[in-house]
């Protein structure tokens, strides 16, 4: 199956860890704080499942190898753009083109507990939604845009 529906939520605790990984990553990543807040998902579904996670240039390629899904990138969902979709930066889309990864993992927070930027302490609650294999995402990639919206529905991803 090219989409593998996921749809389960974790409650987790901000740490300082997280903030100190947080920094380090919108400095490398050219971002604000709140923008390198995504980072969160794919960092504490290493932490608390043991994933392995990319390293050295691979990093900028992929997040987590899961077992079953291969080498995964997070991408967060954005339920209101384009009846959902994720964007995907031209990075991103070449590394997909070029198969260097095997899936996304869509996720998104569970709003409204998530406000930027972080904060050790603060509780958050992000959901895992659907597996995309590559091979799906490039049915669906369209030239000169970033954004990817796939053939499901709100519904779909919300039950």
């Amino acid at each position: 199956m090219n989409i593998h529906y996921v749809n389960k939520s974790h409650t987790a605790t901000v740490c300082d860890e997280f903030i100190q990984h947080r920094n380090h990553r919108a400095k490398e990543l050219d971002r604000k704080k709140d923008g390198a807040d995504c980072e969160f998902a794919e960092w504490f579904l290493a932490k608390t499942s043991g994933f392995k996670q990319s390293s050295g240039k691979d990093r900028f390629i992929w997040d987590l190898e899961i077992p079953n899904f291969g080498k995964v990138d997070f991408k967060l969902w954005a339920p209101n753009l384009n009846n959902g979709s994720v964007y995907l930066s031209n990075h991103v889309i070449k590394h997909i083109k070029a198969e260097l990864l095997d899936n996304i993992l869509v996720w998104d927070w569970n709003k409204p507990n998530w406000t930027p930027p972080l904060y050790a302490g603060q509780k958050v609650t992000i959901r895992y939604l659907a597996f995309i294999h590559v091979s799906e995402i490039k049915k669906h990639l369209k030239a000169n845009s970033n954004r990817l919206s796939f053939p499901w529905t709100k519904n779909k991803l919300r039950h």
